[in-house]
């Protein structure tokens, strides 16, 4: 009886355990396939962004790349994360797909109880482009700090978006560590007075204009969103000047005025210092870097030695009067009636100044201004040293040796030493030019994909070659008949 129960007991347990172990597997079963179900939404990791789309490799990437927006616009205002209106961004399409329209599309909704939604429809294709998605981030969650401050309303979408230069410019200075911001390019515009007014910066159309016009346009509201920022708390005032303007005072310089510093009587001034702050920001910093030839052009000015040497012959004779004159003065009675302003008659010095180059420096060897000479162009070599391309670094240093053993009279080898670092400035010149002329020739003949940059031209250009509708008056009705008649 005892052996019985021990087998019937083991029988059970048996049983037990295979029970147990089917559910086991039949719940891991179902839950997997819960799992893998996919129900086309994705959200973000703030939960903020509700990303809907067939593809979830994309919903993903859209949901960190909108994360990494919204946390560099909030370091860059310097507010904390504290949304109340969630993002939703409906992606459609594939990235080979041919769009015909407009590739991403914004709307705000006003919802019932004081509440928004944001909604951005994306459909990839071949014109999109992150850029623009990342506008459209920007300006849906500066709207969202807008309305959730509730400090302004909005009726329709007509005047729900923060105006355009506001939302361009932020996107470039967000994008500065990414180089589509940066001291020389802004150099580069000044330099040719591409720089934009701010009257005409708030009054652009983008619509209008064409790739490079946008792209000043694109540099001149990042620039001044940057120089806005940098003032005296420039991201308070930011905000403010976003929370108080409207659709209209969105292109007035007179609302733009109120978050600048004092001291501007009149719109002429402010335009004044805004040119003031584009040239601050064109000088170069220690961390741009030249190109190769770049580099070469500033050497070559770097390496003209001036000599300043007085041009009047009579000069040593003249100071040497005066010198006997003052010390005369001491032994001698003054006279009576006598003017103590005594006018000078003697002539003013003048200077001429010399420029040699450096391979020519037996010409100014013996002159008096060598060393001073000698001594500005080392120190134009040493700021050059600081951003020239990496490849010239060793070739400053050498000039330097060259200038400090003129100076000291060592001039052994220096004529052999000029020529060998004037082969090697040769060689690389030679090497750039190869260089782009090699990148040239294969954009030209081994691309296959066209750009699309000049699309619209030629869309423009193949719509002037159509012929001009017929007209309907009756004039027009006429001339065409007799034409028809005549061609028979």
């Amino acid at each position: 009886m005892k052996a019985f129960s021990n087998k019937k007991i083991k029988k059970y347990y048996l049983l037990i355990i295979f029970f147990v172990s089917f559910v086991n597997v039949a719940y891991t079963q179902q839950s997997a396939s819960a799992q893998l179900k996919d129900n086309g939404v994705s959200r973000s990791s703030t939960r903020q962004f509700v990303v809907h789309g067939d593809d979830s490799v994309a919903r993903g990437v859209v949901c960190v790349f909108s994360e990494r927006i919204k946390s560099d616009l909030l370091r860059l205002f310097n507010i904390p994360d504290r949304w109340n209106f969630p993002v939703v961004i409906h992606v459609r399409g594939d990235i080979r797909d041919l769009n015909t329209g407009n590739p991403i599309k914004s709307s705000i909704y006003k919802l019932p109880g004081d509440r928004y939604r944001f909604q951005i429809d994306v459909f990839l294709g071949d014109k999109f482009k992150a850029q623009i998605l990342e506008e459209e981030l920007v300006q849906a969650l500066i709207m969202e700090l807008i309305l959730r401050s509730q400090k302004r309303r909005i009726i329709s979408n007509r005047n729900a978006f923060i105006p355009e230069w506001i939302k361009i410019g932020v996107t470039q200075v967000l994008n500065s560590d990414g180089k589509k911001l940066n001291n020389s390019t802004i150099s580069k515009f000044v330099n040719s007075d591409k720089i934009l007014s701010l009257q005409e910066m708030l009054n652009a159309d983008r619509e209008v204009l064409d790739s490079i016009s946008t792209e000043v346009y694109k540099v001149s509201c990042g620039a001044l969103i940057d120089v806005l920022l940098r003032q005296k708390d420039g991201s308070l005032r930011l905000q403010n000047y976003l929370l108080g303007i409207s659709a209209k005072e969105g292109k007035s310089l007179e609302k733009l005025k109120e978050i600048f510093p004092d001291g501007f009587d009149n719109l002429e001034s402010l335009e004044e210092w805004w040119n003031n702050e584009c040239r601050k920001k064109a000088e170069p910093s220690a961390t741009d870097i030249l190109t190769p030839l770049e580099t070469e052009k500033d050497l070559v000015e770097c390496l003209k030695i001036k000599i300043i040497e007085p041009s009047n012959s009579d000069t040593t004779a003249e100071e040497g009067k005066k010198i006997g004159e003052k010390i005369r003065s001491f032994f001698s009675k003054p006279k009576e009636n006598a003017n103590p302003k005594k006018e000078n008659t003697s002539k003013d010095i003048e200077y001429d100044y010399l420029i040699y180059d450096l391979k020519d420096y037996r010409q100014f060897i013996e002159d008096k201004g060598m060393r001073n000479g000698l001594k500005f162009a080392e120190s134009k070599l040493l700021k050059l040293s600081y951003r020239a391309f990496p490849t010239y670094k060793s070739i400053i240093q050498e000039y330097q040796k060259i200038l400090i053993n003129i100076g000291a009279g060592r001039l052994k080898n220096i004529d052999q030493k000029i020529e060998e670092l004037q082969n090697v400035r040769s060689l690389i010149i030679e090497s750039v030019n190869h260089a782009r002329d090699y990148l040239n020739w294969y954009e030209a003949t081994k691309i296959d994909k066209k750009s699309t940059n000049y699309s619209k031209y030629q869309k423009i250009y193949n719509e002037l070659k159509l012929p001009l509708p017929p007209r309907k008056d009756e004039l027009s009705e006429y001339l065409d008949e007799l034409d028809k008649e005549f061609k028979r």
